[in-house]
């Protein structure tokens, strides 16, 4: 039932004026205007003072709200940055969501849980807050730098994963692998984004170009907010966010003549959608459970800020980022927020996890928004580079993000070897598709599997499940021997192309032993990440074997710890070792028989200068 007029205007004076006494509160202990709104939602809340009940239309004015935000932002951010930051996006994207994937399943198994529950706090934990994150970039004025571009990039990459989470997780819930109905909403996406770029790039900027000719001065700012909630509409109705419709509206109506000129009018709106917007995450969040859970979210909180941090500062640093951009780009990413919340709510509704979830999804969203300001304060960011925390904490991942800018740009000067890694790059990608669909045979099959299983009696040694396992282990035993192979190969590529540019400093001069090590555990470490984040869920599902899961998923952590500490390890040893000889010996790290130029002295100068040694 709608509410009347008068309901209605009194909601809205309700939510702007406690929202900007909200607002104006938290400024005074120089907090951002995003924490007072939520804080005000928390109060107001049915489950603060129980002023507002009814959250259906407060939710539906959230929507349009995010629907708006990513809009304005599509707006800003054109084309030419999507592809720009495309590949850096996709990396951090990539290390960061397997990093807090992998940690989320294991603090879930210590914490006692099952399978299926920790499959999903590990969802919760690994998708970032889109609209908090892109409001501390705009209350922070730094939304038009290019680490605010990557965090963009890999915002909008997180809300297509999540999606293909809830999918995975739906059908596991039900008891099924889902295979076919992940690959269909793969190609449903790949699809989405292809079709709306190729045609939308196109016939977006003419369509506007078209109404502006018609002299109405609301034409055009009408037409671009029609053509935003229709993309977001036909994004919802093939189950993907509303905010990646209008985001991608956004970005091909930037490339309009009228662009600015559209902006500048829908910016009114969203403030005030954006504003409601997160007035109703806080009353989303019931403080009155916080006590309750509020010891078992204490490691799931300092898991999800400390690796969500860790896994974007070091993929930031890998793909160029300097120290201050790094951390600026993990800081951004901690809060946890909307699809942390449909995820905790999927599993509730579908009676898969405990109740539990919920309360603990709320309390570390709460923390992992509150705490931003005073991770700003304590680490070095790129509006102050001061930082609390010792600077050579930040040393190894620097060398890496150096020795990483140092490969790429070696491979772009060497023609050859990027041809070599052009054409290995999709052998890795075609394996891993080749992974994938032994699967869905295997899954498929399962019926003549186990007609097999039961015409042969000396196959009754083991258990079906054991015979399946040893099956599948067989089955996809080749295409990941290649893809380690493959890895090997563009290992040695890569050192061949940057041994001769990487030594430039006299820090990490020396022999050439360490580099390899360097970039056999970057790469290594990509494979085994994106091996198991497939197999290891895949595994567990097609063979019925629960304790598979926490195997396997340990095991992936060992591997990436062990490579991550043998790289810190190399690292630091090249820097002591290259900082010694450069004290002892003034001279280390030119080459042999080379004289530094010196443009204030003659240059029979040091002619003279070593007949004065001799006579000494």
């Amino acid at each position: 039932m709608l509410p009347s007029v008068t309901d209605f205007l009194g909601l809205l004076v309700l939510l702007l004026g406690s929202a900007m006494i909200g607002a104006a509160l938290i400024r005074k202990i120089r907090y951002p205007p995003v924490l007072g709104f939520i804080l005000i939602g928390i109060g107001i809340g049915p489950y603060g003072f129980g002023i507002v009940t009814d959250l259906e239309l407060v939710n539906l004015l959230a929507e349009f709200g995010i629907v708006i935000l990513l809009f304005v932002v599509g707006l800003e951010f054109s084309i030419n940055k999507l592809r720009e930051i495309g590949s850096t996006a996709l990396i951090i994207a990539v290390i960061e969501q397997s990093i807090m994937f992998f940690t989320g399943l294991i603090i879930g198994y210590l914490l006692g849980w099952g399978i299926t529950e920790s499959l999903y706090l590990a969802g919760v934990l690994a998708i970032s807050s889109t609209a908090i994150a892109i409001k501390i970039l705009k209350d922070a004025g730094i939304l038009h730098t290019k680490e605010a571009a990557t965090v963009i990039g890999t915002l909008i990459i997180e809300d297509l994963s999540a999606v293909l989470i809830l999918v995975i997780l739906a059908n596991m819930s039900r008891g099924e692998v889902g295979f076919f109905e992940v690959s269909i909403k793969a190609a449903q996406t790949m699809a989405f984004f292809i079709i709306t770029l190729a045609v939308g790039l196109k016939v977006v900027p003419k369509i506007i170009e078209t109404v502006d000719r018609l002299d109405i001065d609301e034409a055009p700012f009408l037409t671009a907010l029609a053509l935003g909630f229709g993309l977001a509409f036909l994004a919802h109705y093939l189950g993907l966010s509303t905010a990646i419709g209008a985001f991608l509206m956004g970005m091909m109506i930037a490339s309009a003549p009228k662009a600015d000129t559209i902006k500048s009018r829908i910016l009114p709106l969203q403030d005030f959608f954006v504003t409601i917007f997160f007035v109703s995450i806080g009353m989303l969040i019931n403080i009155r459970l916080f006590p309750e859970y509020v010891w078992i979210s204490i490691p799931i909180i300092i898991v999800a800020i400390v690796g969500k941090f860790v896994g974007n500062f070091l993929g930031a640093s890998l793909s160029g980022h300097n120290r201050d951009g790094s951390a600026t780009i993990g800081i951004t990413m901690v809060p946890r927020g909307e699809f942390s919340f449909i995820i905790a709510k999927q599993g509730v509704d579908l009676n898969v996890v405990r109740e539990a979830i919920f309360p603990i999804t709320m309390i570390v969203s709460f923390v992992t928004i509150t705490i931003i300001p005073a991770l700003m304060r304590a680490l070095p960011t790129i509006m102050d580079s001061r930082t609390i925390m010792p600077p050579r904490v930040f040393v190894p991942l620097e060398v890496l993000g150096t020795i990483f800018r140092n490969l790429m740009l070696s491979i772009q000067q060497r023609g050859s070897v990027a041809g070599i890694i052009q054409t290995m790059v999709p052998k890795f990608i075609a394996n891993i598709a080749i992974i994938a669909a032994l699967f869905s045979g295997l899954s498929l099959g399962d019926t003549y599997i186990l007609i097999l299983y039961n015409t042969f009696s000396s196959l009754h040694i083991v258990s079906y499940e054991v015979f399946k396992l040893i099956l599948t282990a067989v089955v996809i035993a080749y295409p990941i021997i290649s893809i380690f192979g493959k890895a090997g190969e563009i290992t040695e590529s890569l050192f061949e192309a940057t041994q001769r540019r990487i030594v430039r400093t006299p820090i990490i001069t020396g022999g050439m032993n360490y580099l390899h090590r360097l970039i056999r555990n970057i790469v290594t470490g990509v494979a085994v990440l994106l091996i198991s984040s497939f197999v290891t869920p895949s595994l567990s599902v097609v063979t019925n074997i629960d304790i598979i899961l926490p195997i396997s998923s340990f095991a992936t952590f060992a591997i990436f710890v062990y490579l991550l500490l043998d790289t810190f390890f190399v690292i630091n040893k090249r820097l002591e070792r290259g900082i010694i000889r450069s004290l002892l010996n003034p001279d280390y790290g030119t080459k042999s028989g080379e004289v530094l130029p010196n443009k204030t002295k003659p240059q029979e100068e040091p002619k003279k200068e070593n007949l004065s040694k001799e006579q000494t």
